[in-house]
């Protein structure tokens, strides 16, 4: 016996797996509801359809000027048969038309008063809606827009916030039917939302923020995939007027505090003070949600080519067409995402390292006592671990080392053509007429490495007076301390003990900040340039702190509206791809798998 029709107003968002059999209610609590529509409350196969019988089988599609069947008959009859047979048929036809065409505005009229009844069911299911939220604010709602049958439960859950691969888990369930073709467009039958208290603050209490979003902290992924993510979150939730949020419950790298300012403080909000939403009414999709969560599992779907159509300059070419994305980071990464005032110190002491061995006379008697300002150096990002290339240009895992010292050799004769390397002649024989190398002799280099075997490597393609800066090499004990001992792994960093997890974190942004510049303060050494792999996370976070003229040489006044990378001044140096880089392959960040 087929079943009936069910009405707009029995669709729930529900957990319960009980439910997902034939002749219930499609929830997108589990898989099944990949192959239903949630928000249109019924699926094409349940409404009603007419069946109509096929033609050879109706009198009204009979040839015209058929005879009748031949039957037994007396002598006389041929002629009564004959005579009226055309005004028989005649007036068949006119009654099977009459018939069909009556069957038809019924059925019509049926279904019309069938919709009518269903389109204000909805109506007064709204309307009640309204009502309770308005009436009784103890009872939970989740708005005065969102009606009862659209409200996410999360009834097959005990702990609070979900995981991440919980809140991905629910993203699958609904993405059927959230996606619009606007960015921030509700699903198109609605709100979709969790259930709110809307409790009134007690005495002394700040209210919960009206409108928040949430970046959640999983460790998942490496923190500079984190951070990228992160940037654009924190730009979002400035342009969408909500309070920003770092969850840090499972981070396998402390608290976020531990390494960076509260985000409370440098990006308050419209709300400063506000209290944080009860972590039961966060939402991982539809991002339309009062409460949205983002972490690095459900990034693919709020970050990928709607954002990217969404928020970036269409009518701009090239490069340029993603310059919008990288303001919002670069804000992001310089007022809102700022290390704490131990991660700073590290920082600095790194910075003043630098700066200091920069100042010291060269050696010539022509410079002798005089202490210019210090000269850039060249940061360098050398990732090995489980990072491998992108291109297939090379039938290795890894660019060789001696790929990066070429690439610094050539970037800093390109960009100090007044301070140049020193020939092959001084560099293998020092007693020859050239004289003798100085420390520090150019290239001046910071490495950031996982690797200590990659760094003694590229040590090696220098003569020993060249200026190799490094965690590793550093004459501070603090910095040596949060220098890496192995090869990073991300599925192996858990594994770590608290205290090295914690360690590797700051040596991790300390490498970020002296191979991009990001965090530094006025009268800082910054390097003049960056080379790295586009393949690591850390290289793109890199752009950022050199800035967009000088990341892509862009800062010599011509006209660049064509949106190409001017490689004879670039400071962002992408050397897997070399000079066969596209501006297509540009990214301001990941999206993990």
């Amino acid at each position: 016996m087929p079943q009936p029709a069910r009405p707009l107003a029995n669709l729930f968002v529900s957990s319960s797996d009980y439910l997902n059999h034939p002749g219930q209610v499609l929830t997108p609590r589990t898989p099944h509801t990949r192959s239903g529509r949630a928000e249109e409350g019924r699926n094409e196969g349940e409404r009603y359809e007419m069946v109509q019988d096929e033609e050879e089988d109706d009198p009204f599609f009979s040839t015209p000027g058929r005879s009748p069947p031949r039957g037994y008959r007396s002598r006389g009859d041929d002629h009564d048969i004959m005579k009226n047979r055309a005004a028989r048929v005649t007036e068949k036809k006119f009654v099977q038309r009459y018939m069909f065409l009556a069957a038809f505005i019924m059925v019509s009229c049926i279904l019309g008063v069938i919709y009518m009844t269903w389109d204000r069911a909805e109506e007064v299911s709204h309307t009640a809606d309204r009502s309770t939220s308005h009436q009784v604010s103890s009872v939970p709602s989740a708005g005065p827009n969102v009606p009862s049958s659209r409200i996410i439960s999360y009834e097959n859950y005990t702990d609070f916030p979900l995981t991440s691969a919980d809140y991905r888990h629910e993203c699958y369930k609904l993405s059927n039917f959230i996606e619009r073709k606007k960015y921030w467009a509700q699903p198109r039958n609605g709100p979709i939302d969790v259930a709110h208290k809307d409790e009134k603050p007690g005495a002394g209490r700040s209210k919960i923020c009206s409108r928040t979003i949430t970046y959640m902290l999983d460790g998942h992924v490496g923190l500079s995939t984190d951070l990228a993510l992160m940037a654009q979150v924190a730009g979002l939730a400035r342009e969408r007027g909500s309070t920003l949020f770092v969850d840090d419950t499972y981070w396998n790298r402390g608290l976020w505090m531990d390494y960076f300012e509260d985000v409370r403080i440098t990006q308050p909000g419209p709300e400063p003070g506000c209290m944080p939403p009860p972590p039961e009414e966060l939402v991982a999709c539809p991002r339309s949600a009062r409460h949205w969560v983002v972490s690095s599992r459900t990034a693919a779907f709020h970050f990928g080519d709607k954002f990217v159509e969404t928020f970036e300059d269409k009518a701009a070419d090239g490069i340029n067409s993603q310059r919008p994305i990288f303001n919002r980071a670069t804000y992001s990464l310089t007022h809102t995402i700022r290390p704490n005032a131990h991660t700073a110190a590290l920082i600095r002491a790194a910075r003043l390292e630098i700066a200091s061995v920069l100042s010291l006379p060269s050696g010539d008697d022509h410079h002798a006592g005089h202490n210019p300002e210090p000269e850039p150096y060249i940061g360098v990002h050398l990732r090995r671990g489980e990072r491998t290339m992108q291109s297939d240009m090379y039938n290795q895992p890894y660019l060789p080392t001696s790929n990066y010292a070429r690439a610094v050799r050539n970037t800093w004769t390109r960009l100090y053509p007044d301070s140049p390397l020193p020939s092959t002649s001084a560099s293998q024989h020092p007693d020859s007429e050239l004289g003798p190398l100085h420390f520090p002799a150019p290239p001046i280099t910071y490495i950031a490495t996982d690797s200590p075997e990659a760094l003694r490597e590229y040590v090696t393609e220098f003569p020993p007076a060249t200026a190799v800066f490094a965690l590793d090499l550093s004459t501070k004990p603090a910095l040596r301390a949060i220098a890496p001992e192995r090869d990073y792994v991300q599925e192996q960093f858990a594994q770590e003990p608290d205290e090295q997890r914690a360690a590797m974190t700051r040596g991790m942004l300390v490498d970020l900040a002296l191979v991009s510049g990001l965090w530094a303060v006025e009268g800082e050494v910054v390097p003049g340039a960056v080379i790295c792999t586009i393949s690591s996370n850390t290289c793109k976070l890199s752009a950022f702190g050199l800035g967009w003229h000088r990341a892509f040489g862009l800062d010599d006044g011509g006209d660049h509206s064509n949106g190409i990378v001017n490689h004879a001044r670039r400071r962002w140096v992408e050397i897997e791809y070399g000079h066969d880089f596209t501006t297509s392959r540009w990214r301001a960040f990941e999206i993990p798998a």
